[in-house]
């Protein structure tokens, strides 16, 4: 069993040597695999994001979910030869780039409960607004910033994810930085750069990793 980290040009492909690591290709596509681990522990997630980043930080990927696994070289091999197409197009979607995150998050003021429905409809809607109007603002903040900008899946908080050039992603997330102090409404956190987990898939996938 054999755990799948990211795709990438074959071209590029990174020397892994030594690092209990190998490269495997097929076509333009290459893919860093390294062997499973016995157990799942923190620490084994913990390292899989290393080896991703590692790997993120120098050259164009696509990562996979921590945890994806295959039986051995061969299906791994397999994979590339189904998916090459697909993933060749989103690599060139995310080249020369990185995500940043975003989340703001209401603070719980009032965690005392409801004393009607009417109540409760009321502050899911002023939350609902507020979210929105915080990322209407993000949105033309990070315009011209960010190749794209995404919103993830929460009712309960906004979260984005951006698609940046490496060379702009800190200069971005300053900018970001600054935008959150300025709000007192919002308990606001800014990551990043990390490998453009968010946008490793389209379509009805948008914001998933493989």
């Amino acid at each position: 069993m054999i755990t799948l980290y990211a795709v990438t040009w074959r071209a590029d492909a990174p020397a892994v040597d030594g690092d209990g690591l190998v490269v495997l290709t097929d076509g333009d596509l290459a893919m860093v695999a390294g062997s499973a681990p016995a157990t799942t522990t923190r620490e084994d997630a913990l390292a899989f994001g290393r080896t991703v980043e590692q790997v993120a930080s120098a050259v164009d990927v696509l990562p996979f979910r921590y945890g994806t696994t295959v039986a051995d070289a061969d299906e791994a091999r397999a994979l590339l030869r189904e998916h090459g197409s697909g993933w060749a197009a989103r690599l060139q979607k995310v080249e020369g780039c990185a995500e940043l995150a975003i989340r703001a998050v209401p603070p719980a003021a009032d965690e005392n409960r409801a004393e009607s429905g009417a109540e409760h409809l009321g502050r899911l809607v002023s939350r609902s607004r507020l979210l929105n109007a915080a990322q209407g603002q993000l949105g033309d903040l990070l315009t011209g910033r960010c190749r794209v900008v995404r919103r993830l899946a929460g009712h309960e908080e906004l979260k984005l994810s951006c698609l940046v050039e490496r060379a702009s992603a800190e200069p971005v997330r300053s900018v970001l930085e600054e935008w959150a102090t300025t709000r007192d409404d919002l308990v606001v956190s800014v990551t990043g750069p990390w490998a453009p987990y968010s946008f490793a898939a389209d379509g009805e996938d948008a914001g998933v990793a493989l």
